[in-house]
């Protein structure tokens, strides 16, 4: 499938490679078929790029790489849409928001995008734990007493 986009122009996008949201992203509920995209396979965050619109991407990455203890609880509407018992079989991102000022970026972390890789199927799950928060500081601040500048570090 060809796959027009605003970012990075014409995609040929295999059909496995497609994947299904029954209800869309929470904003975008026409939208129901995404891809991944990655533009380095090393790199920590991907894009999820609308099939539909062109103009439509999120950039994603996985939350762990800065809440080691996040642990989502999905109902079991979810894991029914997702279609399956195992959350194991489940990969979960989220959604970053990238500023002017990299340093203010955030990730919704009450919404995360979970997609089950084997049957290509995704959601958005909206998480009743208040934890978490739609606009979670990634970049997190140098606690006090360790400024940049030096005068408060150690000399080796």
């Amino acid at each position: 499938m060809k796959v027009q986009t605003t970012r990075f122009g014409e995609i040929d996008i295999a059909d496995e490679k497609i994947i299904y949201f029954p209800d869309g992203l929470i904003g975008f509920e026409d939208c129901k078929q995404y891809f991944v995209l990655h533009k380095d396979e090393k790199s920590s965050v991907w894009w999820l790029q609308s099939c539909e619109r062109p103009e439509v991407a999120f950039i994603l990455t996985d939350p762990l790489n800065f809440m080691p203890d996040y642990e989502p609880t999905i109902t079991r509407e979810d894991m029914k849409t997702l279609q399956t018992s195992d959350p194991m079989q489940l990969e979960f991102n989220v959604i970053l928001v990238v500023p002017e000022d990299p340093r203010e970026m955030t990730a919704n972390m009450l919404g995360p995008i979970i997609i089950n890789t084997s049957k290509r199927l995704g959601i958005q799950a909206v998480l009743r734990d208040s934890r978490y928060s739609v606009r979670y500081p990634v970049v997190q601040p140098v606690a006090a007493g360790h400024s940049e500048g030096g005068a408060d570090h150690a000399n080796p």
